[in-house]
């Protein structure tokens, strides 16, 4: 899941409470491979899977390349490496992103 600090269309204590709940055993399921990251406010993403070049609250997603990039990864190898969001620039050892 990823989330961002600067989101105002949903509650974001609300989100990373589920998030983590899904890693925790219960009496029903435990969800492993799960991922939480959560883009600080600095970073100034509004909305982390909209389209790239919506522009929220004087902000838009820079990011978006190593966010889509890192989607594919954990869709095709069920692995995230969160560092990949830290950068703007793509990841080298994925698939190179279409503009848009």
């Amino acid at each position: 899941m990823i989330l961002t600090e600067n989101e105002d269309a949903a509650d974001l204590q609300t989100n990373q409470k589920f998030a983590q709940s899904l890693s925790q055993a219960s009496i029903f399921k435990r969800y492993d491979n799960h991922y939480l990251y959560t883009f600080p406010s600095e970073a100034l993403v509004p909305h982390p899977m909209v389209d790239p070049l919506e522009v929220s609250q004087n902000m838009s997603n820079e990011y978006w390349k190593p966010m889509y990039q890192e989607t594919f990864r954990f869709l095709t190898q069920i692995e995230f490496k969160s560092r990949s969001l830290e950068q703007i620039n793509e990841v080298s050892d994925l698939p190179v992103v279409q503009p848009v």
